[in-house]
């Protein structure tokens, strides 16, 4: 089953799955992530061509990783 966007989950893989990112606060191109971006929203939104993942400190031995392909969280 694929995730959502955006979905945040903690792993003990030292690896980034396939498609998921770690949440290390790095900088991506919104041309190159659109629909999370999207989903992101503002919060994360640095200039206009680029925005942030979240930055989250893990508990030793883990890492909080973000599905970056995914699909789309439905609004209620």
């Amino acid at each position: 089953m694929e995730e959502y966007l955006g979905m945040i989950k903690l792993s003990a893989i030292p690896w980034e799955p396939e498609g998921y990112m770690f949440c290390d606060g790095r900088t991506l191109k919104i041309e190159d992530y659109q629909d999370l971006a999207a989903a992101l929203g503002n919060d994360w939104k640095r200039v206009y061509e680029e925005f942030t993942l979240p930055n989250l400190p893990s508990p030793e031995g883990t890492k909080y990783i973000i599905c970056v392909k995914g699909y789309f969280p439905p609004r209620h």
